[in-house]
C-alpha cells in the first residue's frame, strides 16, 4: 500500500452528532472508491484491526460499530457493518456513516444559513405585496393558498393560519407580521412553497452529475471520510493468511512476504452466504 495511505485509529466521540446519512454522504464516497466492502468482511476486520466495538449499538439493526478518525479534526467515520450489503450500490451501502463535533457541524452549516437567509428574505419582500395572513378558515371572496394548523400551547388550541392571495387594492396590514414570519417555519414553508410554484424557472446552476455544488467545507469533510474509508483497504492478517475490508481480497503486490491472501468470500461455504 501507499505511503500515504491515511491510518485512522479508534476515537471516542458520545457527544458528537451524526448520522448514517445526511448533511455529509459516507457512503457515496465508499462507492466512489470502488471498492465492494461486504459486511461480514468488515466486521472480522474492524475487531482484528481496531479491537472490540467502541460506539453503542442496538439489539436490533446494529451488531456491532466503530468509531474511527478521519484527517479532518472533530469528524470521526462511523462504521457499522451491514451482513446483507456488499456495499456496492449508493443506496444500499449502510456500512458507514459520520459523526461530528458541534463545532465542525456549525462551520458546515454557515454556508447554507447564509444562503437560506438571503432567500428568505426574498420570499419576505415578494410575499408581502400578495398575501394576506387570517388566522381563520373563511377568508371571504379570497383565493385560498394554503392553511396551517397550530399546536396547542399548554392544552389551548391555536388558530388556523389561513394564507390567502390579497385583491388588487386590498390592505396587506392584515398580513403575517415580519416577527411571525421569520418565527413560525410553518408560515416560511407555505409562502417559500407558493415562490417557488409562481416563479418556476430553470435555476442559475445546473448539476453536476445530478448533484448540487456543495460547499468547500461540506466537499472536505466528505473527501476526509473517503481516506478512512480508503485506508480499511490496508492488509491486516491471522497467522499468515492476509486480508482486507473490502470482501477480504488482497493482491500479490500488497501482501507482506511470507503471508498468503485469504481466499475471496464465495469460496468460504454457504454457511457464510449471509447476503443469499
Amino acid at each position: 500500500m501507499s505511503k500515504d495511505v491515511f491510518n485512522p485509529t479508534p476515537i471516542k466521540c458520545y457527544e458528537w452528532g451524526g448520522a448514517k446519512n445526511g448533511e455529509l454522504n459516507p457512503g457515496k464516497e465508499a462507492v466512489a472508491i470502488g471498492a465492494r466492502f461486504h459486511g461480514a468482511w468488515l466486521t472480522a476486520y474492524m475487531i482484528r484491526r481496531f479491537g472490540p466495538p467502541n460506539s453503542p449499538s442496538d439489539d436490533n439493526k446494529d451488531l456491532c460499530s466503530w468509531t474511527i478518525t478521519t484527517p479532518m479534526k472533530g469528524l470521526a467515520l462511523l462504521v457499522t457493518p451491514y451482513l446483507a450489503d456488499q456495499g456496492d450500490h449508493e443506496d444500499m451501502c449502510l456500512h458507514f456513516g459520520y459523526r461530528w463535533s458541534s463545532a465542525l457541524r456549525r462551520m458546515a452549516d454557515a454556508p447554507r444559513r447564509k444562503e437560506y437567509a438571503v432567500y428568505i428574505q426574498r420570499v419576505w419582500k415578494w410575499a408581502k405585496r400578495r398575501f394576506v395572513g387570517l388566522h381563520v378558515h373563511d377568508g371571504g371572496d379570497r383565493t385560498l393558498v394554503d392553511t396551517l394548523q397550530q399546536k396547542p400551547i399548554d392544552g389551548v388550541e391555536q388558530p388556523v393560519i389561513g394564507i390567502y392571495w390579497a385583491g388588487p387594492h386590498e390592505d396587506r396590514r392584515a398580513f403575517v407580521t415580519r416577527k411571525e414570519f421569520f418565527a413560525h417555519w410553518g408560515i416560511r414553508w407555505m409562502l417559500s412553497d407558493a415562490y417557488q410554484k409562481a416563479r418556476t424557472r430553470k435555476p442559475r446552476k445546473m448539476p453536476v452529475n445530478n448533484r448540487w455544488p456543495e460547499p468547500m467545507i461540506v466537499r472536505r469533510c466528505n473527501l476526509a471520510l473517503r481516506a478512512s474509508i480508503r485506508a480499511l483497504l490496508q492488509p491486516i492478517w491471522v497467522r499468515d493468511v492476509c486480508f482486507n475490508a473490502n470482501s477480504g481480497y488482497v493482491r500479490d503486490a500488497d501482501c507482506p512476504g511470507g503471508k498468503r491472501r485469504a481466499e475471496p468470500f464465495e469460496y468460504a461455504g454457504w454457511a457464510c452466504r449471509v447476503d443469499k
